[in-house]
């Protein structure tokens, strides 16, 4: 599999080059003497960005010697004709983040213009603004792929992750006309933190952990962290997005941890 963001003619190719090298590493020898078997892997390419012409599927045809030839079909996901409901109907929910760049062509059109900086800003101005409002379309489609049990916490924090790279990545290209990162940061946190707040406290009242929730009431808000942070650690979670999300500090954390081990939770 292969995504790209424009087209290229070389990316089929590409892409076999892969799968042959893949098939050659998990050949059978069993029988090399006769025989040699490769399999080759079922190939794909997202292809983000419009482009004109191109087909569900890019064929292959190779010519071996004046008699022999083999057709390998590379399928093609042309993600500009899918929206959030699509990806939602056909299962692509980990998808939902490459909304984002259903605009950066036009970002990247704008910056290289002609125009001056002032009309350039204006331009940039009414893009991060579609843009503001796709991302919150995107995100009230995570939460909802949470909501209907698509999706796990996991899962929701690392599309949450990408689309802040992917934007921080486009707000270092574009910010010369508009700083929208800062934005979007808190957009993200708006929708996840609470989900971390309510499975935090769904897993506090499951595994009883002391402190944290009693008889489903939290008792204050460094209660409520801590219970938090102890369920997110049994989790398996990071330090770094421990402290992130509950504002706990780092030795708080670490006192955390002692305490989880002397209990036998860890």
């Amino acid at each position: 599999m292969e995504f790209q963001t424009i087209f290229d003619k070389e990316i089929a190719v590409r892409i076999f080059r892969y799968s042959f090298e893949r098939a050659v590493k998990l050949a059978d020898y069993s029988n090399a003497k006769e025989c040699i078997k490769l399999k080759m892997p079922e190939p794909y390419i997202i292809l983000l960005e419009e482009e004109e012409g191109v087909k569900d599927t890019i064929r292959i045809e190779l010519e071996f010697g004046k008699t022999s030839k083999f057709t390998y079909d590379i399928k093609v996901l042309r993600y500009w004709t899918y929206d959030l409901e699509r990806l939602y109907k056909e299962n692509m929910y980990l998808l939902y983040p490459l909304q984002i760049f259903n605009l950066r062509k036009r970002m990247s059109k704008i910056s290289k213009s002609n125009k001056t900086d002032e009309e350039k800003s204006l331009a940039m101005f009414i893009v991060c603004d579609e843009l503001k409002l796709l991302l919150e379309k995107t995100f009230v489609a995570i939460d909802k792929a949470y909501e209907d049990g698509k999706i796990e916490l996991n899962d929701y924090d690392e599309m949450n992750t990408v689309i802040v790279n992917i934007n921080s990545y486009f707000a270092n290209m574009y910010s010369k006309y508009r700083n929208f990162e800062e934005e979007v940061t808190e957009m993200v946190k708006s929708f996840y933190d609470p989900r971390v707040e309510e499975r935090g406290i769904e897993k506090g009242i499951e595994k009883g952990i002391e402190k944290g929730i009693i008889k489903g009431k939290i008792e204050g808000k460094i209660e409520e962290k801590e219970s938090i942070a102890k369920n997110m650690l049994l989790d398996g979670e990071n330090d770094d997005k421990i402290i992130r999300y509950t504002g706990l500090d780092e030795e708080y954390i670490k006192n955390l941890k002692k305490f989880l081990k002397g209990k036998g939770e860890n």
